[in-house]
């Protein structure tokens, strides 16, 4: 088994330029917009440099606790234990992991890849969130598909006013469904909210009556380029080689 020291130090060194994957017998608890707990099994730990924290089972492909991208992750010492803790500020969100045992942290370098999937309208959605200005000068993601009563809002962020902003993205002709879809996720947020949010519509083109709706509920539209690849490919670094991954292992 590894000393407490050398997994805290380890992680440390590696937070804030690699994704770590940890394998570890871990009790976690979530505090939050809810509350949940998991009892001392094997889980697999994901952190990323974005601060996104996700824990997973072994079933399913979503984790079972999670923070989003912007949060803020430890790891400290505490009562004979390795204690990862992640905070998101806003809305206030709290995950704290003991580790019972540790058997596997490795830090890898994922960003080198040569083999991209790109042009899905997921992948446009990610890039929008790894590149906010290109919505607007200011924009702030907050999250990125936001379960709501009435769907999954691709994003949810507010402008440099703070004023709340949802964005609706497609990756071809948005027709007047893709408006209504909008429309209901505006109304939705500013019932439970109380505050009315923009209503951004991204796509690559757009139908006239599409546009003519858009325009009469005072949503807006922002047109992206067509291809897809050469937009979310644009500033990114070549790279000749991928780094060998970094990683501890005690089995």
């Amino acid at each position: 088994m590894p000393s407490n020291e050398d997994a805290i130090k380890f992680v440390r060194s590696h937070l804030a330029t690699h994704v770590l994957v940890i394998y570890a017998v871990a009790r976690v608890s979530y505090n939050g917009r809810a509350k949940a707990n998991l009892n001392a099994n094997p889980y697999l730990i994901i952190i990323k440099p974005d601060g996104t924290f996700m824990v997973h089972g072994s079933r399913r492909e979503k984790p079972l606790i999670w923070n989003p991208p912007g949060s803020r992750t430890y790891i400290e010492a505490r009562d004979g234990l390795v204690v990862l803790l992640s905070i998101r500020a806003s809305p206030a969100e709290r995950v704290i992991a003991d580790l019972d045992r540790v058997d596997f942290i490795g830090a890898f370098d994922v960003e080198h890849s040569d083999n991209k999937v790109m042009g899905t309208e997921s992948d446009l959605v990610a890039w929008l969130v790894d590149h906010p200005d290109y919505i607007e000068k200011g924009f702030m993601v907050l999250e990125r598909e936001y379960d709501t009563a009435v769907g999954r809002i691709d994003i949810l962020g507010r402008d440099a006013n703070g004023r709340l902003v949802v964005v609706e993205v497609k990756r071809s002709q948005a027709g007047p469904d893709a408006v209504n879809q909008l429309l209901r996720y505006v109304d939705h947020l500013l019932q439970r909210r109380g505050e009315k949010p923009r209503g951004v519509l991204v796509s690559p083109d757009i139908s006239p009556s599409a546009h003519f709706m858009l325009k009469s509920n005072g949503l807006e539209y922002l047109k992206v380029n067509k291809d897809l690849t050469t937009l979310m490919e644009k500033g990114t670094s070549q790279h000749s080689a991928r780094p060998m991954p970094d990683f501890y292992s005690w089995l």
